[in-house]
């Protein structure tokens, strides 16, 4: 079977990893650097429990209009520019699939360790991540919610942090160095791996002619041909399924990740989540340290303003024991793609203008925050699908099951 997958993050190199394994041909299309603005950006926290996705409620937007200082930001322009995104997002009965999510994460972490057993490598994995909270009374509440260790201050200030009265830690969740963990499936999947790799500006999406139920894709004007396409582009997929008459309800919500050089120095000896603000933070190795925050949802803007760069700043300088001994040395920002329900998109594209090419066109995306965490799972469960075979015992985790379904937000859309 011939493959194209549109999208060069952790998601597409999973799924063209897994199916190479199985003897398919694989090509991986993008139109930018590959995994610059998302698969890198962000903490490196593997943390399926915590699935720190904030819900897009009525209180979210009304902060956005009163202008309130929140790490949740939702553009005033985006809510006008899509409205039934958001009427979609304050509707009772969206959530309620949190288990699932922690189910398919904790497999995700499984697929891990066999993937990092395979190609012999663990990108900077630390196992344990913290959540601590400034008051004792809400660490107490997360650990009755969702199990872990209780963790009181003076732990949390043996961990490197301050101010911080309570916490929690889970032992099975992790952090990896999200630029070693791209870099190593990029060398197994392209480097040392037989995926062809194809990079253009303008791609899009079409069937091709005289009948033929095959898939083509025109990466700047080249005509590539395969069975199937994948689209696991993040936050560009709305873009490129309108062309199938499609409109998957994504949105981006951007996130600042900032990367300091310690210079030799354990600044921090746990990664953690800080959780009155949602900001995320580990010290990789002896040199590496990242911070990320923010949900923003701007559209794609990449300037971030000096004085919310400066709010992500205060907060590690502010909690932070040894943060001094830290020098910044790169700044990014990542675009998380965000369903009205902030649950992913995984499996056939509903069509309805092109008719032949939504029989063979898969979408996998709307993990948002968790796209690093999900990305092995949602990658083996959309090549089971495409194989028709089982992934697991649980029938409903491994076939089409209402929660991933892309049909959940269907509508026909405007561009016919």
């Amino acid at each position: 079977m011939n493959v194209a997958i549109i999208g060069g993050g952790i998601t597409g190199l999973f799924c063209a990893h897994y199916l190479m394994r199985e003897g398919h041909e694989v090509s991986v299309i993008e139109r930018r650097s590959t995994g610059s603005v998302t698969s890198i950006y962000n903490a490196g926290l593997l943390t399926p429990s915590l699935a720190p996705t904030p819900k897009i409620g009525l209180g979210r937007i009304l902060s956005t209009y009163l202008g309130r200082d929140d790490p949740v930001h939702i553009s005033p322009r985006q809510i006008l520019g899509n409205p039934r995104f958001f009427r979609t997002a304050l509707k009772k009965g969206l959530t309620g699939y949190e288990d699932k999510i922690v189910r398919m994460g904790h497999e995700s972490l499984e697929l891990y360790k066999e993937f990092f057993r395979e190609v012999g490598s663990r990108p900077d994995l630390i196992e344990g991540v913290a959540a601590v909270y400034a008051e004792e009374r809400d660490a107490k509440m997360a650990q009755a919610s969702l199990g872990g260790e209780l963790l009181d201050e003076a732990s949390i200030s043996r961990m490197g942090f301050r101010g911080f009265r309570g916490g929690v830690m889970f032992e099975e969740e992790w952090s990896v160095n999200p630029a070693k963990l791209y870099k190593s499936l990029w060398d197994a999947v392209v480097t040392h791996g037989s995926a062809h790799l194809l990079v253009g500006d303008d791609i899009r999406l079409a069937a091709e002619k005289g009948g033929s139920q095959r898939a083509l894709v025109y990466v700047d004007g080249k005509e590539i041909h395969c069975d199937i396409v994948l689209v696991t582009a993040g936050s560009w997929t709305r873009e490129l399924c309108r062309s199938l008459g499609f409109d998957p309800q994504i949105l981006p919500a951007r996130g600042l990740a900032i990367v300091f050089d310690t210079g030799g120095e354990e600044i921090v000896t746990t990664p953690a989540l800080l959780e009155d603000y949602g900001v995320g933070l580990a010290q990789h190795n002896k040199t590496t340290l990242r911070i990320t925050g923010f949900f923003e949802m701007v559209g794609f803007r990449t300037d971030f303003s000096e004085a919310r760069r400066k709010w992500l700043l205060d907060k590690f300088y502010r909690h932070v024991v040894k943060s001094d001994k830290a020098k910044i040395v790169e700044e990014g920002v990542g675009f998380r793609p965000c369903t009205p329900d902030q649950m992913p998109l995984i499996g056939l594209v509903p069509g309805y203008k092109n008719a032949y090419i939504a029989k063979n066109a898969y979408i996998a995306s709307g993990n948002c925050r968790l796209g690093v965490t999900l990305a092995p799972a949602t990658a083996r469960l959309l090549v089971s699908m495409l194989n028709r075979t089982e992934q697991s015992q649980d029938h409903e985790h491994s076939s089409q099951s209402s929660w991933y379904d892309p049909n959940r937000f269907v509508f026909r859309s405007r561009r016919r």
